[in-house]
């Protein structure tokens, strides 16, 4: 980048997305400054454990130089998993080959720790929490923090998560509830203290589901410890719906024992022995899929851009994807207004497209269809992906960077379908009765557009450089007519949908073969 030792870069969010990108800007050079709310890597309790996946998470070890630092901390054998009916019965188990790394875990802690320690000295300034980011009239950003410390950056990467002070520079988007909470449970020395459970567990993961509602998602971490998540599809006040206390474990085991009575003895303990109590976790996403107007001088990476349900592990590894991407575009690009619209162009779609599955899918997991056998993913197709999609990935990048592209003077953005709206889309809107995802297909002979909407063909279909028209007949919740007008941005659709007596806004984005 052009001036770009004079390029002040702030980034707010010391966790596994923020220290990432610092730490690959520093090895292109560049001087970030990391501003995090914590006073210490670990001040606080990091979480459970996480697998980091070779087309994404593991990338940008590489491209960060820690690819050795993280395989001495990994537990390869913590990819295995199980999944259990909650009679009790195993359903199926899957025990990675000796030299899998597609997707080895970490704890969470370990990682912010190991990242923390490979940063130049005074990167991080622990104890800064944000309070307010104001966009200046010469596009710097002003950065005022509830200690007194102010700054002006020429690039803030927003990395301060779900509840990110960042975002509203870019977008009026704000979290929503899944329908789904956690309860998480803590078992400590399990070898000697809940060797049944040890057991169970075994090396890596375990989930059951009852198809009602309700599920467990177990993981083994480090040093003895085992850390679960009781799943439950829920009002986010369920507890005051029920008359009890948050701050009341016993009330709170008592209304488990209830709730998950048809559950076998097997599965009891992991209910009612946890060790730390039971800390309520609601599960907050936002809107997917997710753009904005990109900015000259602000962006963001992981949970602050598209905070989803975890479930697949997509979280932290498309964040730390994100990291290494806005790194790598903020060195090669002559701006930092260019090297957002680069970056953005990429992660907007890719990010949209996992957020829709992973929030369709903890709701899945929890339904009648989740606990059917067959609805158990394939881990060793899943790794085999991972590993094909990162070799792929890497044979991009390289292409990306071959010398017929550098003699080019002009600013290479990744192509991005600005006006076709061929392809097949999955449609989001939220109606009375909740959210709905539908398939769009859709088709184009010049001006005419065909295709369907849920299986309906679609009618009076008109396409106007990136506006899109058309109607189509709904059979549910009652026979209807409805008028849709949508705008097209590369992979993603906007605009709304007018029924009789209502119109409601509408999300789209195109579905590829691979998000990365």
């Amino acid at each position: 980048m052009k001036n770009s030792v004079s390029t002040h870069i702030a980034i707010i969010g010391g966790g596994p997305a923020g220290l990432t990108c610092a730490r690959i800007l520093q090895g292109y050079g560049l001087s970030p400054i990391v501003y995090e709310v914590d006073t210490a890597a670990d001040s606080r309790d990091a979480g459970g454990t996480l697998d980091l996946h070779a087309d994404s998470g593991q990338i940008a070890l590489e491209d960060a130089g820690l690819v050795e630092a993280f395989h001495a901390l990994a537990r390869m054998e913590g990819q295995a998993k199980k999944r259990l009916s909650h009679t009790g019965k195993l359903v199926v188990s899957f025990v990675p080959a000796e030299d899998d790394s597609a997707a080895p875990e970490i704890d969470r802690g370990h990682l912010r720790t190991m990242l923390a320690e490979h940063l130049d000295p005074n990167t991080i300034r622990w104890g800064h929490k944000l309070a307010s980011a104001t966009e200046l009239q010469d596009g710097r950003v002003r950065l005022e923090f509830e200690n007194g410390h102010v700054d002006e950056a020429d690039l803030v990467i927003g990395a301060d998560g779900i509840w990110s002070k960042v975002r509203p520079l870019l977008t009026d988007a704000k979290p929503i509830y899944s329908g789904v909470s956690y309860l998480e449970i803590d078992f400590a020395d399990v070898e000697s203290r809940h060797p049944a459970l040890s057991e169970l567990v075994g090396p890596g993961h375990v989930f059951v589901t009852d198809g009602a509602g309700h599920g467990l998602v177990v993981q083994r971490n480090s040093n003895g410890h085992i850390r679960g998540y009781i799943a439950m599809l829920t009002p986010v006040d369920w507890y005051m719906k029920v008359g009890i206390s948050l701050d009341d474990t016993d009330a709170i085991r008592g209304y488990l024992i209830k709730e998950f009575s048809e559950w076998d003895p097997i599965l009891r303990p992991f209910l009612t022995d946890t060790d730390s109590g039971y800390i309520n976790r609601p599960i907050f996403i936002l809107p997917a899929p997710l753009t904005w107007k990109s900015n000259r001088s602000v962006t963001l990476i992981g949970d602050a851009a598209h905070a989803m349900a975890p479930f697949g592990g997509f979280g932290v590894n498309l964040a730390m994807l994100d990291a290494t991407e806005i790194a790598r575009a903020v060195a090669e690009q002559a701006t930092v207004a260019e090297a957002i619209a680069v970056y953005e162009s990429v992660m907007l779609p890719r990010a949209s497209e996992h957020a829709i599955g992973a929030n369709a899918a903890i709701l899945r997991f929890l339904s009648s269809e989740g606990a059917k056998p067959d609805m158990v993913p394939d881990h060793e197709a899943e790794h085999r992906q991972y590993r094909e999609s990162a070799e792929a990935y890497r044979l991009r990048q390289a292409a990306d960077t071959s010398p017929a592209r550098n003699q080019s003077s002009e600013i290479q953005i990744a192509p991005i379908r600005l006006n076709t709206t061929e392809g097949r889309w999955t449609i989001t809107f939220n109606t009375p009765r909740g959210e709905n995802n539908v398939e769009l297909v859709l088709a184009t002979d010049n001006e005419e557009l065909t295709g369907t909407f849920d299986e309906q063909p679609i009618k009076h279909g008109k396409v106007n450089g990136c506006d899109v028209t058309f109607t189509t007949r709904l059979t549910l919740p009652f026979p209807m007519k409805v008028s849709f007008t949508l705008t097209v941005n590369g992979d993603l659709m906007t605009g709304s949908a007018k029924a009789p007596m209502m119109t409601i806004p509408v999300n789209g984005i195109r579905i590829v073969s691979s998000s990365i």
